[in-house]
């Protein structure tokens, strides 16, 4: 992400999504989400880094990794700030 690849690096994202649904592998079905919702961040698609977002965090919380819980309010947190909303980014980070 850090090199600006965002294209690249979403598809290995969705590939590794895939890939963890056909195994039934938790962790890095959330985790990749996870990165997705950041990437949509980062690109500007707030609305889609949302609801990506509440997506992780209602799957680590049934699958009760709360690493995931955490990442997704992050998530939360930083597209607040991007969109200027500071008190609505204090609670996610408060919650987080």
């Amino acid at each position: 992400l850090k090199l600006g690849r965002f294209v690249d690096a979403e598809n290995y994202f969705q590939q590794s999504l895939a890939a963890d649904d056909q195994l039934g592998e938790r962790a890095g079905k959330v985790s990749a989400m996870c990165y997705i919702a950041e990437l949509a961040a980062i690109r500007g698609d707030y609305e889609r880094s949302d609801q990506i977002a509440w997506e992780v965090y209602q799957l680590a919380e049934t699958f009760g990794i709360t690493f995931y819980e955490i990442c997704s309010y992050n998530n939360l947190g930083y597209v607040a700030i991007l969109r200027g909303e500071i008190e609505q980014a204090k609670q996610y980070y408060t919650i987080g």
